[in-house]
Parts: C-alpha cells; structure tokens; sequence
C-alpha cells in the first residue's frame, strides 16, 4: 500500500514467482485501493447534503506529519499560504484537534468540517493511481478536497466533488479560485451536489480478499485455466508503468510545473 518511493527494491531475486498482484493500482491483477465512491441505493435530499456547508468561518486546513515528502506539496502549501490563510494541523504545524476527536472515526476531520470550507489532500508521493485516505477521508467530510497527486482523480471521484492543483497554471490562480468560491456560496455548494447520489464507502463495504477469493475459484471453475507469472515484478512496480495517459514513465515523478507560485 505504500508507493515506490517509500519501499526498499523488492522482488529483485523473485522472477517467475508471483501470479498475481494486489496493490493500490488499478493495474494490479486485485487492486487494492485506499477507498472508492459508490452509488447510494436510496437519494439523499439536498438539504441533507447541504446543511451546515456554508457558516464556516475558516478557509483552508491541512494535517500532515510528513514535513519533507518526496513530492514537494509542502512548498505548494507555503506559497499557498502567501495567498490565503492555510491552518496546518499535526507535527508540521501549530494546529491540534481537541483529544475528544481522537477516538471518532476519520478523527481530525470530524472537527476541522465544522470550520473550514477545504482541505488540502495532498499526497507524500507523485507515483501513477497513488491515492491514499487522505483523499477519501476529506470527500467523505463537509470539506472540499484539494488534490495534488499523479493519480487520474476524474476516474475515481464525481465530477465537482474535488479540486485539483494540477488545473490551475500556478498557485496564485488556485488561490483567487478558493476566494471567489468562499464569496459565492451558491457555486462552492455545488461540490456537494455530488453527494445526492453518491457516497464514499467504508472499508467493510468493499473486501479484497473475497474479490481474491472469487478470482480463484473462476480461475479453478474453467476447463482450460490461465498460468500467469510476473517475470519482472520489480521493473513492473518501480519503473515501467502505463499511467493514465497511456504512456510508459517511470513510478514515481516530481512534478515541478505545479511549484510555481504566480
């Protein structure tokens, strides 16, 4: 479940060995995400997903423990910070939830909703479909996540349910945007419109190991069962992997593009 960047040279000695994968990647043979969006069997209404998304007083909130990732999002945020109020929570910044939130589910954010209107989930590495709770714990929230991550985040999540660093043409542009929705109320609502159909599900509604199980017992079900083995498993996770444009790159980038300021 960790990227490349943070796990030693696996699988050097292990050719022809593994079957099959199971890993945070939508390529695996099992893919293992941190989290996924399903359809609600029964519609919300608005004013459900409405309530209580408007009288925040604060804008941006952001906890992280990880002060110095690989994918330099703590720059993004210092130069964020030079354009809007960015209130940093957990060992990188001064901010701390109140110990009664530690024993609620999805913790710091079941207090941070209550006061700001986004989040910032950023990821700790730039690596192909890495996307961890971060993401999906503020989806989850009355906070409207601010993505930085290499991950096709349109595959994954409703249309005007997140914002992605990625689409603006520097930090400055993303800054007056988070503005002008905090002044329009009616617009910044509309990311939660998304919510009336949708939901983000926990971990016991979705079970790899019965979606491994399944694949097992197809693959003993057929007449003519497919051997498959990972020759280069290592060349598989740590270098060559179609991403979501269709070409090869490495695992993992630093994406500096998204670094400048305005």
């Amino acid at each position: 479940m960790e990227s490349p960047e943070y796990k030693p040279q696996l699988f050097k000695a292990f050719p022809d060995i593994f079957n099959w994968t199971m890993t945070y990647r939508s390529d695996s043979d099992i893919p293992s995400p941190y989290g996924k969006v399903q359809r609600r069997l029964v519609k919300r209404k608005s004013g459900e997903v409405f309530k209580n998304n408007y009288n925040r007083s604060k804008l941006v909130s952001w906890t992280v423990s990880n002060c110095y990732p690989r994918s330099k999002r703590n720059e993004i945020a210092k130069q964020l910070g030079k354009f809007v109020p960015v209130d940093i929570y957990g060992r990188c910044g001064k901010y701390t939830c109140p110990e009664a939130y530690s024993s609620l589910g999805h913790g710091c954010h079941k207090y941070q909703e209550n006061i700001y209107k986004f989040y910032l989930a950023f990821e700790n590495s730039m690596c192909d479909d890495y996307v961890t709770e971060k993401f999906f714990d503020s989806l989850r929230s009355n906070m409207v996540p601010v993505v930085y991550g290499l991950a096709d985040y349109a595959s994954i999540a409703p249309p005007k349910s997140f914002i992605n660093v990625k689409d603006f043409k520097n930090v400055k542009k993303l800054a007056e945007y988070l503005l002008w929705l905090d002044r329009n109320p009616k617009e910044y609502a509309k990311y939660f419109e998304w919510k009336e159909d949708f939901e983000v599900a926990d971990g016991d509604d979705f079970n790899i190991w019965c979606d491994m199980c399944e694949k097992v017992a197809k693959e003993r079900s057929t007449w003519w069962p497919k051997r498959k083995w990972w020759t280069d498993l290592r060349s598989w996770y740590f270098t060559k992997i179609p991403n979501a444009f269709n070409r090869t790159s490495s695992a993992c980038i630093i994406d500096d593009n998204s670094l400048r300021s305005g």
